[in-house]
């Protein structure tokens, strides 16, 4: 049984991760930022889709929600953008693939995006004090910009159709343990951080392991069955979009962070890469990208 102060012990933490939505004690969101992470594939996409040059991602929780914004906001170019159950939306310009999401298709047009889980998980952390996206594609610029902000930090796990998700659970893993160690390695009393911790930890020693692992997870086996490993294998890229997408209380729209510093410090490095096998690919197949070492 619970204890009455648990919450408020759990608040003190400076950081927690919540492996699905409905795993959050909403009273943990004030005063905190919360930081969503549905990395197959909304996070993945918003930040692609802000860093090549969109105006601004739109998040909304339905179809419904999505087209009656559409019909409304007649002073921008305007895309609608999304995904249900991993296909696209019928009427829609785009589905929620990163790769579909170029400069040439978007560049200064504001995306309305609704997905199955992602955009759900933005709003069920509205109670929070600042809300941005996390993934792997800007995971060391996020942690610069949390690291500079200082306060609480609530890692939410969109998950898919309520049940819990590997892939998120390591991409929140792999970014509470860089500010665990950033923030003094202070005790851990919280199992759900702990576990995605210890998920890191097992998976982000190598490219193989951590790229298996995101193809194997649930999100990860929908996407191959649907024909879209390619879509996995740009999620595992390590700061490829070093922008920040934050939500604006005011308007509830997604634009990049303006404390948002593209060259952040290497907090937290990409597992180590495989070497190459006889046809030059590494072990994992195509794909793992360690930028760590581009110009």
């Amino acid at each position: 049984m619970q204890s009455h102060t648990e919450p408020t012990a759990k608040a003190a933490l400076p950081f927690s991760v919540h492996l699905l939505p409905q795993m959050l004690d909403q009273d943990l969101l004030t005063g905190s930022v919360a930081v969503v992470i549905d990395l197959l594939r909304a996070s993945t996409t918003i930040t692609t889709a802000l860093d090549v040059g969109a105006e601004a991602v739109v998040p909304c929780a339905t179809v419904d929600a999505a087209r009656q914004l559409a019909t409304q906001l007649t002073d921008k170019e305007i895309l609608l953008g999304g995904e249900r159950q991993g296909t696209m939306i019928e009427g829609f310009d785009l589905d929620n693939s990163p790769a579909k999401y170029t400069a040439e298709r978007i560049a200064g047009k504001t995306i309305i995006f609704t997905t199955t889980n992602g955009t759900a998980a933005i709003d069920a952390v509205a109670a929070a004090e600042r809300i941005v996206i996390g993934c792997f594609a800007n995971l060391n610029a996020l942690l610069d910009v949390l690291i500079r902000d200082g306060r609480p930090v609530r890692f939410i796990c969109a998950g898919t159709n309520g049940e819990v998700t590997v892939e998120d659970a390591l991409c929140a893993g792999a970014i509470a343990t860089a500010l665990w160690t950033q923030r003094g390695r202070p005790d851990i009393k919280d199992d759900q951080t702990t576990l995605a911790m210890s998920l890191w930890d097992s998976a982000g020693k190598d490219a193989e392991t951590f790229l298996s692992m995101l193809r194997n997870s649930y999100g990860g086996r929908n996407l191959r069955q649907l024909g879209l490993d390619s879509d996995i294998v740009i999620a595992s890229h390590w700061d490829t979009h070093p922008i920040v997408p934050e939500l604006s209380t005011t308007n509830h729209t997604l634009s990049p962070a303006t404390n948002t510093h593209k060259n952040a410090p290497v907090f937290l490095p990409p597992p180590n890469p495989i070497p190459p096998s006889p046809s030059g690919r590494g072990a994992g197949g195509e794909g793992f990208r360690n930028t760590s070492s581009l110009p």
